[in-house]
Order: C-alpha cells, then sequence, then structure tokens
C-alpha cells in the first residue's frame, strides 16, 4: 500500500470517527434539551395573567390621593389596555410561531415570511399606540406636574414589575 493510499484511509477513518461522535453530541445535547423543555414546560407560572391584572386593581385602589372617581376611571383603563394588551400579545405569539414554522420548512415561501414579519411589526405597534393612548387618558384622569410623581411612579413600577 502506497503512503498516498494510507493518508487517504487514514483521512477517511478520521473523518468516519468525527461524524459519528459528532452525532453522538448532537443527539445527547438534543435529548438534554427535550429534557429541559419538558421541565419547564411542567413549573407552574409564577404568575398568570389574572393576577397580574388583580395587582394593577389594587395598585389603583391604594394610590394615594385619587379620588374615589379617578380610581375607578383608572381602574377602567387598566382592565380595558390590559385586556387588549393580552390579546395582542397573544396574537403577535401566533405569528412568530407560524413565521418560525416557515422558516424551517423545506417550502420557499418569501411572500408568506415577508408578510408575517410586516404582521408582527405591525401588531407591535399597535401594542405600543394603546401604550400611548392608555397613557393620555391616564394623564386626562390625574393631571400632570411633580404633584403627581407618587401616582406615575406606581404606575411605572407596576409596568417594570410586568416586564414591559
Amino acid at each position: 500500500m502506497s503512503i498516498r493510499n494510507t493518508s487517504v484511509l487514514q483521512l477517511s477513518l478520521v473523518l468516519i470517527l468525527t461524524a459519528t461522535l459528532t452525532g453522538a453530541c448532537s443527539s445527547a445535547q438534543h435529548r438534554e434539551e427535550k429534557r429541559l423543555d419538558a421541565q419547564v414546560k411542567a413549573e407552574p407560572s409564577a404568575e398568570g395573567p389574572g393576577a397580574i391584572a388583580s395587582r394593577g386593581a389594587q395598585m389603583f385602589v391604594q394610590a394615594p390621593g385619587l379620588t374615589e372617581e379617578q380610581k375607578r376611571r383608572l381602574l377602567e383603563i387598566h382592565t380595558r389596555v390590559y385586556t387588549q394588551n393580552a390579546e395582542i400579545r397573544t396574537e403577535i405569539g401566533k405569528a412568530k410561531s407560524l413565521l418560525f414554522r416557515t422558516l424551517v420548512s423545506n417550502t420557499d415561501e418569501p411572500n408568506t415570511i415577508a408578510g408575517l414579519k410586516k404582521k408582527i411589526a405591525s401588531l407591535d405597534q399597535r401594542r405600543l399606540n394603546l401604550m400611548f393612548q392608555a397613557l393620555d387618558e391616564v394623564q386626562q384622569v390625574v393631571g400632570r406636574g411633580p404633584d403627581k410623581e407618587p401616582i406615575y411612579r406606581r404606575f411605572y413600577e407596576f409596568d417594570i414589575d410586568r416586564g414591559e
């Protein structure tokens, strides 16, 4: 056997061994990811939508310096915005899911991909518009100025707690 044939044989064996080990590592990593995914899915939610809405309602009831009418109007704004925001987020999640499924499919669907990206961006803009509209409504209810800082701070801290 010539030196060249020996080198080709050695190289072939190295490549086969590398492919086998890579496949085994990849398979083990995939099993680990699946196991972790199952564990995460089995975990109870730390705080569901109802708890968040309830916490928001409590924030308005306990806000200092507000009349009962202001509290009522703020609670109405909060409930409406929270519900609409949850619906938009659900729709965004579904659109993202479809986008990712489309991206990994074997079909070439550039129009679908572009359309889904546009839809997600549009939904996100709708969510931001909803937030800005709610802020305008809150300003109409409580006003503006340095004396309103404790009220706005409560809104801000509630929003930060939710991760928004």
